[in-house]
């Protein structure tokens, strides 16, 4: 949603928020390896692919499940 909301009423807000998520995401991915390039890649996945597992429309919790399950796999392929 925060990607969406790019509106004049939002535009500030969503922008600050998504930057403080990437923060969050690549403070993560900081601390789980230290290859810039794997972090890079992984931010970029975790980053796009929210966008696609919302195409069907599922409930908030059917996507946080999404999500978490997305992270996950993200972090197990980068130990």
């Amino acid at each position: 949603e925060l990607r969406e909301a790019r509106h004049a009423f939002a535009a500030e807000a969503a922008t600050a928020a998504v930057k403080r998520v990437h923060k969050g995401l690549r403070d993560h991915l900081k601390a789980t390896t230290s290859d810039q390039q794997s972090q890079d890649r992984a931010l970029e996945i975790l980053t796009l692919s929210t966008v696609g597992l919302k195409q069907d429309l599922p409930t908030p919790a059917a996507y946080r499940r999404r999500l978490t399950f997305l992270a996950g796999a993200v972090a197990r392929a980068l130990h």
